[in-house]
């Protein structure tokens, strides 16, 4: 909200544009804009507690909305029995919103790693990639392959945090008439590129 009280208004827009190469075939892209006000923890938060990350986050009243830019470029091929998709992902947010430990404010919860008080970056970045396969061999059975990565930064070069490394998931799955089966594989990539002032640490690939 704005210092007098009034809420201000927020407001998007998206454009979507797709060409049909040929019958099987199509490249689409997708340009939008995306504003998001604070919700009340971000504004009002006093000392809550989140169990994800172990700190106390208090909110800021001065706020600024967050406004996004989002740019996607994607391919799809679909055949008989198999459809493919590519997609790649850029996103501009300005006033970024995000906890920035406090070392100076003592934490109220028991056992808490410390205080993080919600401000807002000058901008952050992420883009990255998304593809998906399915291909149905047979009536019954079928296979599922999705593949996705995403790079983040702050607005001083930083790493984002919470940012998840390369991963890829592959199914098998059986369908026949009221039956329904399937097992999954996933897999991650390493991730080594950490916002430790954020208090995240390098992770192995499993």
């Amino acid at each position: 909200p704005a210092d007098d009280g009034i809420f201000e208004p927020i407001f998007s827009w998206k454009e979507n544009l797709s060409y049909q190469l040929n019958t099987n075939s199509k490249l689409f892209t997708n340009l939008a804009y995306a504003e998001r006000s604070p919700d009340v923890s971000e504004y009002y938060g006093f000392f809550l507690f989140n169990a994800h990350d172990g700190y106390d986050y208090i909110g800021n009243p001065e706020l600024l909305k967050e406004k996004a830019w989002q740019a996607e470029l994607g391919f799809s091929q679909a055949f008989q029995k198999l459809n493919w998709s590519l997609k790649g992902y850029f996103h501009h947010v300005n006033n970024y919103i995000i906890g920035r430990t406090d070392s100076a404010i003592d934490a109220m919860t028991i056992g808490a790693n410390g205080v993080r008080v919600y401000t807002n970056l000058t901008y952050a970045r992420l883009a990255g990639f998304e593809s998906n396969l399915n291909y149905a061999f047979t009536k019954s059975w079928a296979i599922l392959a999705t593949a996705q990565y995403t790079y983040g930064s702050e607005d001083n070069g930083e790493p984002l945090p919470l940012i998840a490394p390369l991963q890829a998931r592959f199914m098998l799955s059986w369908t026949n008439k009221n039956w329904y089966a399937n097992t999954e594989v996933q897999w991650a990539n390493a991730q080594n590129r950490v916002n430790q002032n954020f208090g995240d640490s390098p992770t192995p690939a499993y």
